[in-house]
């Protein structure tokens, strides 16, 4: 759903920008590492939810998940035009 550039030909496509990049420190006992979250904003065109719920605005804050997670669903619904 997000812009794109129309820099492709041929063969190439461009996709539409991600909703957001998150850099994210990943630790692990012997180990630490960058992870990068591309958050792009999708429109269903079928299927049915096998695991999972949907939720309102209202229910992000009683979600058990991290801070940033709830901060992206924020900002996902503001994005698709929910308040």
């Amino acid at each position: 759903m997000g812009p794109t550039h129309s820099l492709g030909s041929g063969d190439v496509w461009d996709e539409p920008m991600p909703l957001a990049i998150l850099l994210e420190t990943v630790r692990y006992p012997n180990e630490v590492h960058l992870h990068y979250d591309l958050i792009f904003l999708v429109r269903r065109v079928g299927g049915s939810l096998r695991s999972g719920r949907w939720f309102t605005a209202e229910d992000i804050e009683g979600l058990e998940t991290y801070d940033n997670v709830k901060n992206v669903l924020r900002l996902a619904l503001r994005a698709a035009g929910s308040p």
